[in-house]
C-alpha cells in the first residue's frame, strides 16, 4: 500500500523537485511491486517507474526526481500507483505542488576571480559547464536552453 506521497513546492527549472513516496507490503510473502508516476500536469517531465521487493511487513521509501519544463510559477498534480508483480493496480493517490517562477540574474561576470592569496585573475571563459548544469539541470529541456545558453552566446555586431 502506499503510505506516503508528497512533494514540498519549488522553484521551477531547479533540482529542488522530490517526490517521497513510501510502500508497505501488507501482504503475507515476500512480493515484487512497481511504483510509479503518471498523469502530471504540463510541464512536468516523465517520471519512471521503479521495481521493487518488499518482504512480509516491509515498507521502502523513494524518492523521486521531479523537473519542470517552465519558468512560470504554476500549479501540478502527479499521480503515483502501485501495481503488483502481474502489473496490476494496487492503489492510487494524487500529490498536488506548486512551483514558483524561476529567478534568474543577468549578471555579467567580467572574469576576475581571486585566488587563494587574494591575487586576481583573470579568465578569457566566463562560464563552465557547472554553470550551466545549474541552470539547466535536465539536458533535453530545450526551452531552459533556449532561455539561458543562446541568450549567453556572444552576439556579432
Amino acid at each position: 500500500m502506499i503510505d506516503i506521497a508528497t512533494i514540498q513546492n519549488f522553484e521551477s527549472l531547479s533540482n529542488d523537485g522530490s517526490l517521497l513516496v513510501q510502500v508497505s507490503n501488507i501482504g503475507t510473502l515476500t512480493a515484487t511491486f512497481y511504483v510509479g508516476v503518471v498523469n502530471c500536469t504540463n510541464s512536468i517531465d516523465t517520471i519512471a517507474a521503479v521495481e521493487i521487493s518488499l518482504g512480509v511487513y516491509e515498507s521502502k521509501q523513494i524518492t523521486f526526481k521531479v523537473y519542470t519544463t517552465t519558468t512560470l510559477t504554476s500549479v501540478h498534480a502527479c499521480v503515483v500507483y502501485l501495481r503488483n508483480s502481474l502489473g496490476e493496480l494496487i492503489q492510487t493517490k494524487t500529490v498536488d505542488f506548486n512551483t514558483t517562477s524561476t529567478e534568474t540574474t543577468n549578471n555579467q561576470d567580467t572574469g576576475t576571480q581571486k585566488t587563494q592569496d587574494g591575487e586576481e585573475t583573470v579568465s578569457s571563459d566566463s562560464s563552465s559547464s557547472s554553470d550551466c548544469d545549474a541552470l539547466c539541470p535536465s539536458w533535453y529541456n530545450v526551452l531552459c536552453f533556449l532561455v539561458h545558453v543562446l541568450d549567453n552566446l556572444p552576439h556579432n555586431t
